[in-house]
């Protein structure tokens, strides 16, 4: 394997990485959620006491987005939802820079099916939804690659 190849796999593999860590892992402590689940009608209420996210720096990342997957002893129900925690619904707390938003109320539509009330094991997935910038470092950082890729290869066909 050409050391040159060797280099653009390594790089591009170390560029994904980072932008992969930058998504989840690098937040530190998970992101937490107090839910309590009801039926209406169709729907599966979930009234959140708050969310609350525990990683250093964590208000900084504010405005953050998240998508929410109402689960079934494991399974996916239902369509997920995706909100936005903003600066006036999030508040500070202790020295790390975390924080805990207000309650909040959130409606899985025809999700009903799901909620038999026999003691199934309800629960919720919460994960973070990557910035735009983050995608457009990845997209650079490859384009990069490909481009010196290309011009090496005809530089070494035409010499």
């Amino acid at each position: 394997m050409s050391t040159f190849f060797s280099k653009a796999v390594f790089s591009v593999g170390l560029l994904l990485l980072i932008c992969l860590t930058n998504q989840t892992t690098a937040r530190g402590d998970a992101v937490l959620i107090d839910p309590k689940f009801t039926e209406s009608g169709n729907n599966v209420v979930v009234t959140a006491t708050s969310i609350r996210d525990t990683a250093s720096g964590a208000i900084l990342g504010i405005p953050q987005r998240f998508r929410l997957t109402l689960l079934e002893d494991g399974a996916p129900v239902g369509k997920p939802l995706e909100f936005t925690v903003n600066a006036d619904d999030a508040n500070a707390f202790g020295r790390s820079g975390g924080y805990e938003t207000n309650p909040r109320t959130f409606t899985f539509e025809d999700a009903s099916n799901a909620f038999t009330g026999k003691g199934s094991n309800y629960s919720l997935r919460l994960e973070p939804i990557p910035e735009p910038a983050t995608l457009l470092l990845l997209g650079t950082g490859l384009a990069g690659v490909a481009i010196k890729t290309r011009k090496r290869l005809k530089n070494r066909k035409s010499g």
